[in-house]
Parts: C-alpha cells; sequence; structure tokens
C-alpha cells in the first residue's frame, strides 16, 4: 500500500540519519580521546619495560641464590 511504502521510506530514512550519526559521533570521539590513546599507550609500553626489567632481576637473583639440597 502507498502508506505502508511511505512508512518503510521514512525508517529507511531515519536508519541512515542514524547510521551517518553515529559514525559522526565515532569519529569525534577518536579525535577527542586522541591524547588520552597516546597517553595510555606510553603508560603501556613503560610498565611492560618495568615488568620486562622485574623479571630479568628476578632472574638474576634466582640464578645467584643457592639450591636446596
Amino acid at each position: 500500500s502507498p502508506q505502508g511504502r511511505a512508512q518503510r521510506q521514512a525508517l529507511n530514512s531515519w536508519i541512515a540519519q542514524a547510521t551517518q550519526r553515529a559514525a559522526l559521533k565515532r569519529a569525534v570521539r577518536a579525535l577527542t580521546r586522541r591524547g588520552e590513546r597516546f597517553g595510555f599507550n606510553a603508560w603501556l609500553e613503560a610498565a611492560q619495560a618495568r615488568a620486562d626489567e622485574v623479571r630479568a632481576l628476578s632472574r638474576a637473583v634466582a640464578a645467584l641464590s643457592p639450591v636446596p639440597s
């Protein structure tokens, strides 16, 4: 029916606008959170480097420790 077609067109139009709006929101969020992402990545890299250092020191201490008999 013509009314049904009009309703489908309206719904499809609304869905397209909602999809476009969601994409724009994601883009804006990515731009505004860019600094946070860079900061987190820097922190993560430093934390991983520190964990590697702690593991290396633990192995060195274990190598110097006497083995129980």
